[in-house]
């Protein structure tokens, strides 16, 4: 998995984009190169969603793992900043109409 590439002209996107694009609100991206518009796929939306809120679901199995609340927060937000940090790798968009 690689950071997508503009469908235009190859101009692979800056993670830094990506990112501040998923943490405000899933903004649209622009192309640096070419500046075509891009709009995030409703997919990968709901992917990184999940993702983020996967370890609420098991939070009575990671409490009996942490036995803390503030070790359960810290472990929280380690997962957190993997799943952004990774984001750009499995996050896409595509050309806005």
């Amino acid at each position: 998995m690689f950071i997508q590439k503009c469908k235009n002209c190859s101009k692979e996107f800056q993670w830094k984009t990506v990112i501040e694009s998923i943490w405000g609100g899933y903004e649209p991206i622009e192309c640096d190169n070419c500046k075509t518009k891009y709009q995030p796929n409703f997919i990968s939306r709901c992917i990184f969603a999940t993702s983020i809120a996967l370890p609420v679901f098991f939070s009575p199995y990671l409490f009996g793992i942490f036995k803390t609340y503030p070790s359960m927060i810290l472990a929280y937000l380690t997962w957190v900043f993997i799943v952004a940090a990774i984001a750009p790798f499995y996050f896409r968009y595509h050309i806005k109409d």
